[in-house]
C-alpha cells in the first residue's frame, strides 16, 4: 500500500552561494555536476558580472582585455535562482529572503 509520499526520495538541499567570482562560479558548476536536481542553488552577488581577469594583465601591453560575462546568465543556465543586480542590492540593503 502507497501512503502518497516521496519520503523515500532525498529532500532537496537549498544552497547559498555568496558571491560572484571565480570560486563562486566552481562551486555553482561544481555542485550542479556532482549533486544535479539534489540541490537548489541561489546565487548572491554585489555585481552583476563575473570579469575574467587573467587577461587584464596583458591589457596593459596591448594583447588582452578581462572578458565580462552576465552573472544572471551564468545562473540560468546552470538552473541557478538570484544573481541580484547592484541596484536591486543596495535596494534591499544587503538582505535577500532565501528562496
Amino acid at each position: 500500500m502507497t501512503t502518497g509520499t516521496l519520503s523515500h526520495l532525498p529532500h532537496r538541499t537549498r544552497v547559498v552561494i555568496a558571491g560572484g567570482g571565480v570560486a563562486a562560479l566552481e562551486a555553482l558548476l561544481a555542485l550542479r555536476a556532482d549533486a544535479g536536481q539534489l540541490v537548489d542553488m541561489t546565487l548572491v552577488a554585489d555585481t552583476d558580472t563575473f570579469a575574467y581577469r587573467s587577461l587584464q594583465v596583458g591589457e596593459a601591453f596591448g594583447v588582452g582585455h578581462p572578458r565580462r560575462y552576465s552573472l544572471a546568465a551564468l545562473a540560468e543556465l546552470n538552473d541557478c535562482d538570484g544573481c541580484p543586480s547592484p541596484s536591486n542590492f543596495a535596494a534591499s540593503k544587503g538582505k535577500f529572503p532565501l528562496m
